[in-house]
């Protein structure tokens, strides 16, 4: 999307699809886990730093690791949905769209709580999820700061590169079964401690 496109359309889009969170705070967000090694890594990152975050999970991988994806929950950090199977939603369906959308029960299963997040697969948000959303109170929830870990191998950089761009209320992209992510981010913990911000849930 053009910048000038998102700097119109994201203000009036924000009561129903959240880009930013108050401005005292930053919001670090985890996708695609839990992860079996990285995300208990992540978890004591946090708890070191005395933040929280919140956790967006693929509902197939919280339920090979039920008692990791509890975990999450009751150190206090928010967890929200990104799909069962992670597939690029643009490509499916309608039905298909709200079968991966319906998983969401099978999570609130595992975690043995509600869940009223979603953050839609590579951020292809479609009119089909989000009318399913709209029906049923589940908030879209997309980003402001995307660091790149996905794909990097410098955790350093990465960490530079977020922490330059960092504004209050900023939504970070994370992902918690990335080695970038989990190794950045005491730096990027810190990053935030230093410019006065607050960290927050979702």
């Amino acid at each position: 999307m053009h910048p000038l496109f998102k700097r119109i359309l994201q203000p009036l889009l924000q009561p129903i699809i959240r880009f930013r969170g108050d401005r005292g705070s930053v919001y670090l967000t985890f996708d695609d886990g839990p992860h079996p090694e990285r995300t208990p890594m992540a978890l004591a990152a946090l708890e070191r730093a005395g933040a929280v975050a919140t956790f967006f999970m693929a509902g197939a991988e919280a339920e090979k690791r039920p008692q990791l994806a509890r975990r999450v929950a009751e150190a206090g950090h928010a967890v929200g949905y990104h799909s069962y199977n992670h597939p690029h939603m643009r490509v499916l369906s309608t039905a298909r769209q709200h079968e991966e959308l319906r998983g969401i029960s099978r999570l609130e299963h595992v975690l043995e709580r509600p869940v009223r997040l979603y953050r839609p697969p590579y951020g292809e948000l479609t009119l089909s999820q989000l009318g399913w959303c709209l029906a049923r109170g589940v908030r879209v929830v997309m980003w402001s700061l995307e660091t790149g870990d996905s794909f990097a191998t410098d955790a350093g950089a990465v960490a530079q590169r977020t922490c330059a761009a960092l504004r209050g209320g900023d939504i970070v992209l994370l992902h918690d079964d990335t080695a970038a992510a989990i190794d950045s981010l005491p730096l990027i913990l810190e990053g935030v401690r230093r410019a006065g911000l607050s960290f927050g849930r979702l």
